[in-house]
């Protein structure tokens, strides 16, 4: 497959089109654990139980995302096996598709089309719901599919930095295993500086300039090419926001565990 005379349709909506059933039953498949771990947890667990019904939709929520992590850590390990081939750098052959990618392909614009529509319907917030729909935009312009290997770090390895987070915060809304909340807590952190600030940044300075030698040979379709930019930019934006507010919870812990010390 080449990028000559690429259209919208070829390049936006043929792929979503073409794989329409299969999306959308990864997207039913989430809301189905989502509210099965909601209804198990509500008969097993008296912590759950005494929650609030937000707090409830909250954690079953948190669940699914920490499966799909999961899931995706075969995106990561593909992600990690290219690069290993390539003697670990960034390679332009945009229109090579990777081996055992397409489950992945699909199966990430499923989990960002649940993400979206939860964020809306819960009310996650504007910054959460500007991610997944960026994200939702994003993973389905790579459907066509190009940019396998640089798509790959970031359905990948950005989705598996995302578990210790929600693991985190499951147990501290729960109030138990407050020694598995302190280890996750910790490596998310490192995981989100290592994997979103400084991975991402160099895995997407190479997608930008990747995008611009397309643009610049006339492939593909032009507005998608600047499309993918804008998206890759936003969703980098968001990181580098959210980083400032995770340096600043780092810090109150830390200066709160000095002041006790002192005390």
């Amino acid at each position: 497959m080449t990028g000559n005379n690429v259209t919208f349709m070829d390049a936006f909506v043929a792929p979503y089109v073409n794989n329409f059933y299969a999306i959308g039953a990864v997207t039913l498949v989430w809301f189905i654990v989502q509210f099965t771990a909601k209804a198990f947890m509500n008969i097993y667990s008296a912590k759950f139980r005494a929650l609030t019904e937000m707090q409830k939709t909250e954690l079953a929520s948190r669940i699914v995302s920490i499966l799909n992590g999961i899931t995706m850590t075969g995106s990561a390990y593909l992600f990690l096996r290219e690069m290993s081939r390539n003697n670990w750098q960034f390679h332009h052959r945009i229109y090579d598709e990777v081996p055992g990618y397409a489950f992945f392909r699909i199966a990430i614009v499923g989990y960002f089309q649940w993400d979206t529509i939860t964020c809306i319907y819960d009310r996650w917030g504007a910054m959460w719901t500007i991610h997944g729909l960026a994200s939702l935009l994003g993973t389905t312009a790579l459907l066509y599919p190009f940019c396998d290997l640089h798509a790959m770090y970031f359905t990948g390895m950005f989705e598996l930095s995302n578990v210790p987070l929600h693991i985190a915060e499951i147990v501290k809304v729960l109030g138990v295993m407050p020694t598995v909340r302190t280890v996750c807590e910790g490596l998310f952190v490192l995981m989100y500086l290592g994997i979103r600030v400084i991975g991402g940044t160099i895995t997407s300075l190479d997608f930008i300039r990747a995008m611009w030698e397309l643009a610049q040979q006339g492939a593909h379709h032009p507005p998608t090419i600047y499309f993918c930019i804008t998206i890759n930019a936003i969703i980098m934006a968001l990181q580098y926001i959210w980083f400032v507010k995770i340096i600043g919870m780092v810090y109150q812990v830390l200066s709160g565990g000095s002041k006790e010390k002192k005390q």
